[in-house]
């Protein structure tokens, strides 16, 4: 374990992704400190210190939430195992567990949603939001599902979220049908061995930036 947790750092130290602020860097301590709570919370027998350790669990994934959504991917799990664990020993305690988390989850989110509309420093325009539809047409492009312009351009032609959905609805029926069922399935494998087989986090690939003048993704083959 020690071995591999040096390799680990020198991989990630190594990366050239460090010099760029991004999200998923922020959001590590949230969910290695989720980890490490529920471990905690494992070897220890006192029952008051549990139920705060627990609430932090929610605390964290709402902060994470805010930061990256699929951070709270941790909690789902943890949620998960605790239901199971309900339904195998018949005890209904997991439950308020799950309680105490969804409820300081949901506070954490509500005073951050606060605090943003009390910050006067700037004023985001709600027109330009991004629809969870503009990251599906996304998932749909040929740049192994990241950031291109040609989306961002076709996302923000739209005038309001409604009509984004809308334009990004028809784009996405669009490319369905361009690839059709073998090339929807090539293209998914092209992205999880780009994202589960590749040692370099995709560097040279994100926003379309040829930092290169080589393909990272023809050097590993299956």
């Amino acid at each position: 374990a020690v071995i591999f947790s040096f390799l680990y750092f020198v991989l990630i130290a190594g990366s050239p992704w460090l010099i760029v602020p991004y999200s998923d860097i922020f959001i590590l301590p949230v969910t290695v400190g989720t980890i490490y709570l529920f471990l905690l919370i494992e070897k220890n027998k006192d029952r008051e210190q549990k139920k705060i350790y627990w609430i932090m669990i929610g605390a964290l994934a709402g902060a994470g939430y805010a930061i990256k959504p699929t951070s709270i991917i941790t909690l789902i799990a943890i949620v998960i195992m605790l239901l199971i664990t309900t339904i195998r020993e018949k005890k209904l305690i997991h439950l308020k567990k799950i309680g105490f988390m969804i409820l300081s989850m949901i506070m954490v989110l509500f005073i951050i949603r606060m605090g943003s509309r009390l910050n006067h420093t700037y004023t985001l325009d709600s027109n330009k939001k991004m629809t969870l539809t503009h990251y599906v047409m996304l998932a749909l492009n040929d740049n192994m599902g990241v950031y291109t312009d040609e989306d961002y351009i076709i996302s923000q032609s739209a005038r309001s979220v409604e009509e984004r959905k809308q334009v990004n609805i028809a784009e996405i029926q669009n490319r369905l049908k361009d690839k059709g069922l073998k090339g929807y399935f090539i293209n998914l494998w092209r992205r999880c061995r780009q994202i589960l087989g590749e040692g370099n986090f995709n560097w040279g690939g994100e926003a379309g930036m040829n930092f290169i003048n080589h393909d990272l993704f023809q050097l590993t083959r299956l």
